[in-house]
């Protein structure tokens, strides 16, 4: 038994060896991507139009926010008052109307929804009570909504930040209901509520920002009824906004910029100069960063203003703003792509684009001239898809293999496969390949990693890499490739030699010889306890993927064409209904605004931040001759994000090379000889 315990102590040593070092965290952020510029370029402005970032109400047409560039200090220096920020207030009008009270001003600020303060505000029976207000207090906002909750005595609907509400007692022939109010669990403010009079609402305010009478909470009770079991309540509109905010004053910092003034609107300019130095990402305030192309000279140089957001939730990633009357057609930037589509209105952040290179492959087309609002459906050739291929280079150059092809299909990244590619050396290999085999782009980093013996290098799709040998004198790597950790290949590298790349083939969709796997090694050394071998450089892309041949469907969309590009269009009508999210494709969705005058909407997709979590839907009334179900939440709006660091993320280090890994390893083994000795 004594030998059993030493043994699993050493192992339990030695296991640091296996150290698996993941290639990327998958959905740990999201880029949303506003205008490309160039370097240099004046008169330049970012707002919600062309930037899905900056807060937009698509049921009032209304938006808040703009980044002006005017001038340049240097060729690539922006300072002082050659970048702006400007944002002012906009009254809207909540989503329910609690008895009167539904006006209240909104105020994108940072690539947020927050709401001016103000006492016996924000939310206000009369708009006038909303000319000329403050603009230097913001309270986030967090709810506004019709939805309905239906609720038994005892309870709790959950609210942001901690708020509950609990219904005490229902009366249902009083028609009364007495409804408690919680933050964290604790007691804050009750209240009888009268169903059967005019005004069936609670305002709850309190103090924020140091202003008095504001209102935070505004819930609408819509009835009591008696059901099978209970008494119940019906909820029917809620509108929140937080207890605490931003007090705003001139000259505060807020990244690289300062407040330069508050009044009627919030206007900033830099405090700190911004260089778009190569191949980087400059941070300009709290979530807003400018991501720079990899240019020879600046004025040769790209840019685009992105949003990051870390924050755990989903997103729309949306489209220029289309009205009924016009074609519209968007694509990645709002350029056509060679020479197509003739006219242009818009750009779409979701669609796929390369900033290096400067290409991007899909159009979306919708033919809106019969729209109107009394009309409002699309037939077969009124939406068209297209997709074009655009040839690419690799971020590293696996000895010559460095040419393939991306296509952008339904807001994505995939890569057109044939036999004998789709990494090639000769470019011209990429001439008129078809792209009715269609594989998704995993990796395509230069990135580098430290690796000893045994350690396992995790790629995608359960793919992993590990060195079985490493001849430092020899210049020599013995590397494995293993997938969900079976066995599949190896190959010795002579990394002294031209050639220090393993290219791994396999059959995918049919098609024989195709590179899925590109991986290439710097070098060998000795470290201190250990050789060690460097990896910068893996390109890698799914072993299977999508077959695409003509009449396929997808979505309400059909396919028309595989020759040189994929075409599609419409299978099925569609309905621009008011106040609706209309699919198209995969994850490509309209959603339509709640207007009766115009059919006013716009192009997303849905991205995740963080592990999924599947949304909960608020629950209709119940019917009276049923019993009420478990009592549902509403579904919660993402945390604040937290403040950036002001300075942008460092570049990708190598791992780590040997340490206290390796010598605990080495501590284990000599421990295990000592004791089976001493035994």
């Amino acid at each position: 038994m004594k030998k059993i315990a030493i043994v699993l102590v050493a192992l339990m040593l030695m296991s640091m060896f296996a150290v698996a070092i993941p290639s990327s965290a998958a959905n740990d952020k999201l880029e949303i991507r506003g205008p490309v510029w160039g370097i240099g370029d004046t008169g330049l402005e970012a707002n919600s139009t062309n930037f899905a970032g900056f807060w937009y109400d698509l049921n009032e047409n209304k938006s808040s926010e703009r980044l002006i560039i005017n001038s340049w200090t240097g060729d690539n220096k922006l300072e002082d008052d050659d970048l702006k920020y400007y944002s002012v207030p906009q009254n809207v009008t909540s989503e329910q109307n609690f008895n009167g009270f539904e006006h209240y001003a909104i105020i994108g600020f940072l690539a947020e929804e927050y709401v001016p303060v103000f006492t016996d505000g924000p939310l206000v029976d009369d708009k006038s009570q909303l000319d000329g207000i403050a603009v230097d207090k913001l309270s986030k906002l967090l709810m506004d909504t019709d939805d309905k909750w239906t609720l038994r005595v005892g309870q709790s609907l959950e609210l942001e930040e901690g708020y509950s509400l609990v219904p005490k007692q229902i009366d249902v022939d009083g028609n009364k209901v007495w409804l408690e109010l919680n933050k964290d669990g604790e007691y804050l403010d009750d209240k009888i509520i009268d169903v059967g009079s005019a005004d069936k609402t609670w305002l709850y305010d309190q103090t924020v920002l140091g202003e008095d009478d504001v209102i935070t909470l505004a819930i609408n009770i819509e009835q009591v009824f008696q059901g099978t079991v209970d008494s119940l309540v019906v909820i029917e509109g809620i509108w929140q906004i937080s207890d605490d905010g931003i007090d705003i004053d001139t000259d505060d910092k807020f990244g690289k910029m300062k407040v330069t003034n508050t009044d009627g609107q919030i206007e900033m300019e830099l405090d700190t100069a911004i260089t778009l130095r190569r191949d980087s990402k400059q941070h300009i305030m709290e979530s807003l960063y400018f991501r720079v192309s990899d240019y020879t000279t600046a004025t040769d140089g790209r840019f685009y203003l992105m949003q990051e957001i870390t924050t755990p939730g989903t997103y729309e990633v949306r489209g220029t703003i289309a009205v009924h009357g016009t074609t519209f057609n968007w694509t990645a930037t709002g350029t056509q792509i060679n020479g197509e589509p003739a006219s242009l209105q818009g750009s779409f952040a979701g669609f796929w684009y390369d900033l290096g290179e400067d290409k991007h492959s899909e159009i979306l087309k919708v033919d809106g001239t019969g729209l109107a609002p009394g009309s409002r459906s699309l037939e077969d050739d009124k939406v068209k898809y297209i997709a074009i291929p655009q040839n690419v280079t690799s971020e590293q150059n696996f000895n010559g293999f460095e040419h393939y092809a991306i296509i952008g299909f339904f807001a994505e990244e995939y890569v057109p496969v044939f036999t004998g590619g789709p990494l090639v050396d000769d470019k011209s290999q990429l001439d008129g390949i078809a792209v009715d085999k269609l594989s998704k782009l995993l990796m395509d980093t230069d990135d580098k990693w430290t690796l000893r013996v045994g350690q396992s290098l995790e790629l995608e799709e359960g793919y992993s890499l590990v060195p079985k040998q490493i001849d430092v004198d020899g210049k020599k790597v013995w590397l494995e490739l293993n997938k969900d950790g079976e066995y599949l290949d190896d190959k010795i590298i002579d990394v002294g030699s031209a050639d220090t790349t393993w290219l791994y083939d396999q059959t995918v969709l049919g098609e024989d010889d195709i590179i899925t796997l590109a991986i290439n090694i710097e070098q060998v050394f000795q470290g201190t306890v250990d050789s060690l071998v460097v990896i910068e450089g893996i390109w890698q892309i799914s072993d299977d993927g999508i077959d695409i041949d003509t009449d396929d469907k997808f979505g309400k969309m059909k396919v028309t064409n595989t020759d040189g590009q994929i075409e599609m269009e419409l299978d099925s009508t569609l309905t621009l209904r008011r106040d609706s999210k209309q699919h198209l494709m995969s994850d490509i969705y309209f959603r339509v605004a709640d207007d009766t005058n115009e059919v006013r909407f716009y192009p997303f997709v849905e991205r995740t931040v963080g592990e999924p979590v599947d949304p909960v839907d608020p629950v209709d009334p119940v019917d009276p001759v049923d019993p009420i179900d478990p009592e549902p939440e509403p579904e919660p709006e993402p945390e604040p994000e937290p403040e950036p660091e002001p300075e942008p993320e460092p570049e990708p280090e190598p791992e780590p090379t040997p340490g206290f890994g390796a010598v605990l390893g080495l501590i284990g083994i000599l421990v295990m000889v000592y004791l089976l000795r001493k035994i």
